[in-house]
Formats: structure tokens, sequence, C-alpha cells
């Protein structure tokens, strides 16, 4: 799966993690990613007005796989800190620099100090920039948890 840049708004607003981390994955814009998230979240004060990257500012992780699952995505637990010990308390660096296999290969959606970013090989995207793990700023924050993202498998 190919990673997208974040779609920003025109207008200048600011762009959130959340949102901007499924515009990544997805290819749909900010706007539109906010909007889906409101609507998992069941918030009316969000989805009775128009929406703009501004309106979203944090979202849970059913919310993010609720938006993911509308747009043709899965989202399957790859590690959860407390069931997984060997990631326990790791920094997105050594995370990065430790994985192999299936999960270097794969797109995954993770939660670092409270912060999405996308990861794909050796590159980690967030709403702000794309770098090499060892460079990008959220490199030293800590692993809360992680997925891999799939598209769904038509039958």
């Amino acid at each position: 799966m190919r990673l997208n840049t974040v779609k920003k708004p025109r207008d200048g607003s600011t762009t959130w993690c959340g949102p901007g981390a499924l515009s990544i994955i997805t290819g749909r814009t900010v706007k539109y990613c906010a909007k889906l998230c409101a609507e998992a979240a069941g918030w009316n004060r969000y989805t009775k007005r128009p929406h703009t990257a501004k309106t979203i500012k944090g979202v849970y992780h059913e919310e993010m796989k609720s938006a993911l699952n509308k747009m043709g995505f899965t989202m399957t637990p790859a590690l959860l800190i407390g069931r997984d010990e060997r990631y326990n308390r790791k920094t997105l660096r050594a995370y990065m620099a430790g994985r192999g296999g299936p999960e270097w290969k794969a797109v995954m959606l993770v939660c670092a100090g409270n912060h999405y970013v996308v990861i794909n090989r050796d590159t980690v995207s967030d709403n702000q920039e794309t770098a090499h793990y060892s460079k990008h700023k959220n490199r030293l924050k800590r692993i809360h948890y992680a997925w891999i993202i799939e598209r769904k498998k038509v039958s």
C-alpha cells in the first residue's frame, strides 16, 4: 500500500494528527477525514455544522477504526502496551529500528505520546512532516499502541 501526502485545507487552518493520519492513509482531504471522525464520535456539535480541520483535535482509537472502515480499510492491533512486553515503553525510533519481516513492510498507524503517526518501512509521516524515523521530530516519543492498516479484501 502506498502512503499519500496530507491533503491540508486551503484556508490555512491547523491540521490535527487524527484526521492528518487518515488523510495520509486514504488520500482523502483532512476536512473529509475530520467529518468522518466527528460522525464516528456522534458529536452533535460537530456533525450539525460545516466542518473544518479545527473541529477535531482529539480522536479515540475506536473513532479511527470506524472512519477507516467507512473508507475501506481494516485496523488490526499489532501491539498493545501491557499485553506485548517485547515493546513495552519503547520509543518510536527504537521500535522502528527493531522491527522486521511483515511489520517492516506493513503500513502501520502508531499512537506515540498521544500523537498519531503513520509508518511504512523506514518512513514516519504525520500531520506536519514525513521523514526517516531517525530524524523525525517524534522519534523519542514512547509508543502506546500500534495497528497494521490494510485495504479490506473484496470477496
